[in-house]
């Protein structure tokens, strides 16, 4: 971790033998991501020491936003070693095949020193000491594999304001994940305003049966909150984060998108805002197939809790979520979606596509403020990940307030050239008196 201001409280412990001392780098607490488009400040990135890696934390550090370390934020928690117990059979339970190598698991991570033990679960727990810092493919080098490369970062979280909840998920790795952020939001000093919401109850609705993954979920810039049911999520999981939100003031509406029929697979893929007014969109969102629910408390105290209304194409709710004078841009043929463009402040966005992406070139024309990553060709672990949008976690962003955009003038410039070209076209049309 980088040196410090001001170091913030220590973890709480009963025994001193229990815990490491360690100064944290966090001068005050995080704040939490509060919108899709604001002032992004600080993020966590899963830095491996590769050229990719370092390229990309450097062009947003030269941004001004801070990069915190997720191996480091892990570590620190981990000083809390009743934590790193609890964790390490939580995992065990997880991925052990046998009752033996469960026991294995939980000694190998317990006996090891916090950044240690932060190493191995994220990279692997090996079978042996002679397998320790090995990056071989083969299965029975380890106890337990390391975290898939391609795995995004958003995927444990919902990102629903200040505090997030956590996903709900059933994959085993999906799971692994969402325990390793648990115990850094749990732990941590810095996320001490971001521990992770609890679900309300849902008596109608059996938990596991709900599906709900962090990238299925985006907070529009009026404030509703958006769900995508498909392969990841489903509507069940779009029920309960609904409960949860609208049983307190806040949240406008939830709204649950279907993917199903679309060609795509996650909401980050389908839609993207880029400021108050500004949506870049999948084709497949002005379809009638991309219809949406939208989801409100039951108004009857003897029905149903949560009811839905008709389902409508979400194109129709598209403009009602949006600032006024909404513009939505479709991507292109040929273009990357969404998922592919980091909003880093409104209308400013980082991106790993090429610089001749017919995406990026219509951004770019469109008034907006286009970062390309240095290099030829998109990062292969980027790729992998399904864009750079995945690969960064925002843990705070300011939300977002009035004022013009660099999208929002550019749009102001071509509707007065438009009423100047139609006022010309008037005059001309005019007979001579």
């Amino acid at each position: 971790m980088r040196t410090i201001d001001h170091p913030s409280p220590l973890l709480s412990r009963t025994d001193p033998d229990d815990h490491l001392p360690i100064a944290f780098s966090f001068p005050s607490p995080l704040s939490g991501a509060r919108s899709e488009a604001g002032v992004l400040r600080t993020v966590v990135l899963d830095l491996k020491g590769t050229g990719p890696d370092v390229l990309l934390a450097d062009a947003l550090t030269e941004r001004g936003i801070r990069v915190l370390p997720l191996l480091g934020l892990l570590g620190d928690a981990l000083t809390d070693r009743h934590l790193l117990r609890v964790l390490a059979e939580r995992v065990a339970a997880l991925e052990a095949s046998s009752p033996a190598t469960r026991e294995r698991i939980v000694a190998t991570l317990t006996d090891a020193a916090p950044e240690e033990a932060a190493w191995m679960l994220l990279r692997g727990v090996p079978a042996s000491d002679r397998d320790r810092g090995t990056r071989s493919p083969d299965r029975a080098r380890y106890l337990v594999l390391p975290l898939s490369g391609a795995r995004s970062l958003r995927q444990p979280l919902v990102p629903v304001g200040v505090r997030p909840f956590a996903a709900l998920l059933s994959g085993r790795e999906a799971r692994r994940a969402i325990a390793v952020h648990g115990a850094i939001a749990a732990a941590h000093p810095a996320f001490a305003a971001m521990r992770p919401r609890r679900y309300r109850p849902d008596p109608e609705l059996p938990r596991h049966d709900a599906a709900l993954d962090g990238d299925d979920v985006q907070i529009a810039p009026d404030g509703s909150v958006l769900v995508g049911v498909g392969r990841h999520s489903n509507l069940r999981g779009a029920r309960q984060l609904a409960l949860s939100l609208l049983a307190a003031p806040g949240v406008p509406r939830v709204l649950a998108v279907s993917m199903k029929p679309a060609p795509v697979d996650r909401l980050d893929q389908l839609v993207g805002f880029l400021d108050r007014r500004t949506a870049l969109v999948h084709p497949a969102v002005l379809s009638d197939d991309a219809v949406t629910w939208e989801l409100r408390m039951g108004g009857d105290p003897s029905g149903p809790a949560l009811v839905a209304d008709a389902p409508r194409p979400f194109r129709d709710h598209l403009p009602r979520l949006l600032d006024e004078r909404p513009v939505v841009h479709r991507v292109p043929p040929g273009g990357h979606g969404p998922q592919h463009y980091l909003v880093t402040a409104p209308g400013v966005v980082l991106t790993a596509a090429p610089v001749c992406d017919p995406t990026s070139l219509l951004l770019d024309r469109a008034g907006g403020e286009v970062i390309g990553l240095p290099g030829e060709h998109e990062p292969e672990h980027v790729i992998r990940s399904g864009g750079v949008r995945r690969v960064v976690l925002p843990v705070e962003r300011d939300p977002l307030e009035a004022g013009p955009t660099a999208l929002d003038r550019a749009a102001d410039r071509r509707d007065a050239a438009a009423d100047h070209h139609r006022g010309a076209s008037a005059d001309a049309l005019e007979e001579p008196s």
